[in-house]
């Protein structure tokens, strides 16, 4: 039998990317787009929230100043940002002009809110991820980001937007999966410009870009169910045990075994909501002989237990008839900002 070219490509020998790895575990499950065209001043304000805000300055400019801060951040054409949700502030063109609502809009349909003609075009969106994964990605990033239309990645990230802009206003077949897909993309390009952007941030993304730090993760995130150690991690990225434990949590912010089990935790949530499995079946696969040390770090982490996950997901579908909602819903229909 002739040999494929392939055959001797194992899986896994690919090298594992965590980032992806972790953020498959953030599901994005609502994206809503609209489009801001203005030649008036306004101003809107927008509270902290459970979803993501992400934007692309068309032309004119946009700023948005955060609870707290002493200046508002300037965006101008090309420009994208990304809001957390963490902070509460306001967003305007020009400060001091009259607050506007969704509802004060007119002359647009669909997705497009028309304040006067076109001198000011702005795109904004809000994703909606899986609680649990939103905050655990929130804590690890600036409650704004700004990406600058020199920087290289803002121009795929404003692609990346008008795209989503333009499947929001079409009615055409696939447009939900398609939009899906794309608010993945742009969170992670955006996520991966900030880390290029900021080497020497302090938490457990940014230890993806350090040489030593990030090998090891990547052995791990490779075989998360290995009986893994601070000693056997350290052997990873090649340095001595208190070195790297010393390493580990001056740039995660949490020590190697915490990181260790909290995306052990993250994976076990996952497959519970996403399979059928055995729960011991779930912690075998995850690094757990017992059933009750796996139970006893989900509701330390959570705060529930896996059984409580998973008795709330069949209440939940039986009074969806079967559809499986968002994991987590805006409290309104309002789109500000």
């Amino acid at each position: 039998m002739t040999r494929h070219p392939f055959d001797d490509l194992r899986i896994d020998s690919i090298p594992t990317d965590p980032l992806a790895d972790i953020l498959s575990a953030f599901t994005v499950v609502r994206t809503e787009v609209v489009r801001l065209d203005s030649d008036v001043p306004f101003e809107t304000r927008f509270d902290a929230d459970e979803r993501f805000t992400f934007g692309f300055v068309i032309a004119g400019c946009h700023s948005i100043w955060l609870d707290g801060e002493t200046l508002p951040v300037r965006l101008t054409a090309g420009d994208c940002f990304l809001l957390t949700g963490a902070r509460a502030g306001r967003a305007f063109n020009i400060e001091g002009g009259r607050e506007i609502h969704r509802a004060d809009h007119s002359g647009g349909s669909g997705a497009v809110m028309r304040t006067g003609s076109m001198n000011d075009v702005v795109v904004v969106g809000r994703l909606t991820l899986d609680k649990q994964g939103a905050a655990w990605l929130r804590v690890a990033l600036p409650p704004l980001i700004r990406l600058a239309a020199e920087v290289a990645a803002a121009r795929p990230t404003g692609l990346i937007i008008e795209l989503l802009r333009s499947e929001s206003e079409a009615d055409a077949p696939g447009r939900r999966l398609i939009t899906s897909r794309l608010a993945d993309v742009l969170l992670v390009q955006t996520i991966r410009a900030h880390l290029a952007n900021n080497p020497d941030a302090t938490n457990w993304l940014a230890a993806l870009t350090d040489r030593q730090l990030g090998r090891a993760i990547r052995r791990f995130h490779a075989d998360p169910a290995a009986d893994w150690t601070v000693a056997s991690l350290a052997k990873a990225a090649g340095m001595s045990r208190s070195s790297f434990a010393e390493r580990f949590r001056r740039r995660v912010g949490l020590s190697p075994l915490d990181y260790v089990t909290r995306w052990r935790m993250h994976r076990v949530r996952r497959e519970l909501l996403q399979t059928s499995l055995p729960f011991a079946t779930v912690a075998y696969r995850n690094g757990y002989a017992s059933r009750t040390s796996c139970s006893h770090a989900f509701k330390q982490v959570f705060g529930y237990s896996p059984s409580e996950l998973r008795a709330g997901q069949k209440l939940t579908l039986s009074r969806a008839d079967g559809a499986r909602p968002p994991l987590s819903e805006p409290n309104d229909d309002s789109f500000s900002l």
